[in-house]
C-alpha cells in the first residue's frame, strides 16, 4: 500500500469517527439526565480516544514507509554520486600512471611494444611486486630478491597512485559493509571493475602485507571481492 492510500484512509477513518461520535454526543443530550452529564461525557470521550490512537496508527505508518523510501533513495543517490566520483578519481591516476610509463617505457607487451599501465591491466594476468620493483626502483635487478629499495622520483608517484587506486575500492567496500553506499546499485555499476581489479592487485596486496607492514591494506576490498564472486 502506498502513501497515498494510508493518506485516503486517515481522512476517511476520521471523517466516520468524527460523524459518529458527533451523532452519538447529540444523542445522549436529547435522552439522558441532565445531572448525569458528566458521567456521559467521560463516557464519550473514549471514542476521541480511540480515533485519535487510530489516526495515529496510520501516521505513524506513513511517516515510517515515508522515512523508508527518502531513506532508500538518499543512499542510491548518494551512492551514484560517489561512484560517479571515485570513477573519475581513478581515471586520472590509471592516466598519470600511464604518462610515467609509456614515457619511460619499461612496460612491453609479448611483441615488444611499449604499452600503458592501463594496457597491462587489461591482459588480466596479476601484477606481481617484482613488476613494480622494475617500473619504480633505481638500478633495478629482476633477479633480486630486496624488497625495499630506493626509489626514482616517478616511481614515488607510480606507487603512490597504485596505493590511491586500492584505497578507493577499499573504501567502497566500506560504504556498503557500513551501510552508506547502496549495495546494489554498487553491484550493478561496479561489479566488474571490483573483482577484475581485485584480481590484478591481488599478488602486490598480498606483498605489501607480508613485506610493507600494511597487514590491513585492501582487506575490506578482499571480502567485497569475495561477497561478488560467491567464494
Amino acid at each position: 500500500m502506498n502513501i497515498k492510500n494510508y493518506d485516503n484512509i486517515s481522512l476517511y477513518v476520521g471523517l466516520i469517527i468524527g460523524s459518529m461520535t458527533t451523532i452519538i454526543v447529540i444523542s445522549f443530550f436529547i435522552v439522558v439526565d441532565l445531572k448525569s452529564i458528566e458521567y456521559h461525557i467521560k463516557l464519550l470521550s473514549y471514542p476521541f480516544i480511540a480515533g485519535s490512537a487510530v489516526i495515529a496508527l496510520f501516521q505513524f505508518k506513513q511517516n515510517t514507509i515515508k522515512h523508508k523510501k527518502d531513506e532508500s533513495w538518499n543512499k542510491k543517490h548518494l551512492a551514484f554520486e560517489k561512484i560517479s566520483s571515485y570513477i573519475k578519481e581513478l581515471e586520472e591516476l590509471r592516466l598519470e600512471i600511464d604518462k610515467i610509463l609509456v614515457k619511460s617505457q619499461v612496460i612491453k607487451n609479448d611483441n615488444g611494444n611499449i604499452i600503458s599501465f592501463t594496457d597491462r591491466r587489461r591482459t588480466q594476468e596479476p601484477l606481481t611486486h617484482e613488476e613494480v620493483h622494475s617500473w619504480v626502483c633505481k638500478n633495478y635487478k629482476v633477479s633480486t630478491t630486496t624488497d625495499m629499495c630506493s626509489m626514482t622520483e616517478e616511481g614515488v608517484i607510480i606507487v603512490r597512485n597504485m596505493l590511491s587506486i586500492i584505497n578507493i575500492y577499499e573504501l567502497i567496500a566500506i560504504g556498503i559493509k557500513n551501510d552508506i553506499l547502496d549495495r546494489e546499485l554498487v553491484k550493478e555499476a561496479l561489479e566488474h571493475v571490483i573483482v577484475k581489479n581485485y584480481e590484478f592487485f591481488s599478488l602486490y596486496i598480498k606483498h605489501r602485507r607480508d613485506n610493507h607492514s600494511d597487514e590491513t591494506l585492501a582487506t575490506e576490498w578482499e571480502l567485497l571481492h569475495k561477497d561478488f564472486t560467491n567464494i
